[in-house]
């Protein structure tokens, strides 16, 4: 009897979770950064993949991210250009596991985060703190927060 429906390979359930995760969350006017960290956790979490940086990867995001570097991070810029987007994968799962040690505060966040400023306002209103001080964990001290004033063109 022929099999109907095959089992899946590891990567295309990976990109499947990814996908339908930016599925669900199109209706939000979410900045980037967090999209695609909601949809690499949910594609990490599907496929048990550990999500820990490796000591070299802490170094090599604390030698090429910059305060100036950043903003492309908090645009979704850096996403798209194919010399930083491991980087920023990275570090936006990284940042959305530190956010989301309090789930309720996640959802929160997550609904009322916004792509115009990324999401550094629903930050100060939903955890009380400054946007800007997530990356500290992986980038050390800095100016690490987003500056909308200084971004042009679309975010």
């Amino acid at each position: 009897m022929p099999q109907i429906l095959m089992p899946l390979n590891e990567s295309l359930e990976g990109t499947l979770a990814h996908e339908l995760t930016h599925a669900l969350v199109c209706h939000l006017p979410l900045p980037l950064r967090l999209n695609e960290g909601l949809a690499v956790s949910m594609e990490n979490l599907l496929m048990h993949r550990s999500a820990l940086p490796s000591m070299e990867d802490i170094a090599e995001h604390r030698a090429r991210w910059t305060p100036e570097a950043i903003q492309g991070f908090w645009t979704g810029a850096s996403f798209r250009a194919p010399e930083w987007q491991r980087l920023s994968y990275q570090l936006a799962h990284g940042l959305l596991a530190t956010l989301a040690r309090d789930y309720d505060r996640l959802v929160q966040f997550a609904n009322t985060a916004h792509w115009d400023d990324a999401g550094r306002s629903a930050c100060r209103t939903v955890y009380g703190q400054d946007l800007g001080r997530l990356p500290q964990g992986m980038l050390g001290p800095g100016d690490w927060g987003p500056k909308p004033e200084t971004w042009s063109g679309p975010k």
